[in-house]
């Protein structure tokens, strides 16, 4: 936490967790509120906090803006800002629902991290990616993690980090366009960091209702990320790399590989290494994953003719 806090003030929302998650803890054990470790922890992040502090005594301001007001100015001209103030249901629409294009917000938790002209996802892919997310996240709300007492409370300071952030982003953001009418700052993997606590909620949710199926849930994870990953860099391929002259799917495929080899900063040997290298950790993952079972079948052949012969005979 403390490290966070002196690298980016979207870390300021999380401060909170670290004493909720000791009061969480105490309310599921029902035993000694751990008073001396809470205050340590506490302590330790605080020390990335005394940068924002000095932002407030020297600045006024928590946050600085790092531009400068003379540049500010600049951009917001060349951006088309307008003195506000500006209508309130354009901005919502844009960073709530978006139509049938879907939020800015959400779209850009998913994908396209800050392009709006290439996504990578289309709406149904990423629309679907937020239904199975809520779907878990309420699962695990509902039912808690089956350990007893205190669970639901535990699972909602899990989802903290989320809403702290979004708020966060939609104060800034929402400001910026009051001021001037520009609908900047709306990003979605400003939410990053909350990503852990949702990929633990997602997976005891399932978890909960999977009954018999739970030990397939890795795999079908794992799938559907894959899937997810295939179809955004097809999207990303097509989008910004593939050309629009070259005759047939095969020769726009390679087109599209030598334009990104060519433009790499790398030389085009690493390029090409990385996505063979890519490829490879994905077909190893598949083995010891989605074929759990075949897996162990060969790490067991392997290790019997490692063996030595005495020893098997034996």
């Amino acid at each position: 936490m403390s490290v966070a806090l002196l690298t980016k003030g979207t870390a300021l929302p999380l401060t909170p967790l670290v004493p909720l998650a000791y009061v969480a803890g105490w309310w599921r054990e029902r035993g000694r509120l751990p008073l001396a470790p809470a205050v340590i922890a506490c302590a330790v992040g605080a020390v990335g906090g005394l940068w924002w502090v000095r932002n407030l005594l020297l600045y006024k301001t928590i946050q600085v803006n790092g531009y400068g007001a003379a540049a500010s100015a600049r951009l917001e001209q060349m951006q088309g800002g307008k003195p506000g103030p500006h209508p309130t249901n354009i901005w919502m629409d844009r960073f709530l629902t978006g139509g049938r294009k879907g939020s800015w917000y959400e779209w850009r938790f998913w994908s396209g991290l800050g392009l709006l002209d290439q996504n990578g996802l289309s709406f149904p892919v990423f629309r679907a990616l937020t239904v199975v997310t809520v779907l878990g996240v309420l699962l695990a709300l509902a039912f808690g993690f089956g350990r007893g007492r205190g669970d639901r409370a535990a699972a909602a300071v899990l989802t903290l980090p989320f809403f702290l952030i979004t708020a966060v982003v939609a104060y800034g953001a929402f400001a910026m366009y009051h001021r001037t009418g520009i609908s900047s700052g709306i990003q979605g993997r400003y939410a990053y960091p909350a990503i852990p606590g949702l990929c633990a909620l997602v997976a005891i949710g399932y978890g909960r209702i999977a009954g018999r199926a739970r030990p397939a849930l890795p795999a079908v994870a794992f799938l559907g990320a894959m899937l997810v990953q295939a179809i955004a860099l097809r999207g990303i391929v097509a989008g910004l790399w593939m050309p629009r002259t070259v005759a047939g799917r095969v020769d726009r495929y390679r087109a599209a590989l030598e334009a990104i080899a060519a433009w790499s900063p790398w030389p085009v040997g690493v390029t090409y290494t990385a996505f063979i290298t890519a490829a490879v950790l994905v077909a190893v993952a598949v083995v010891t994953v989605v074929l759990p079972g075949q897996a162990l079948s060969l790490r067991h052949r392997v290790r019997h003719r490692l063996r030595p012969a005495g020893e098997i005979a034996a």
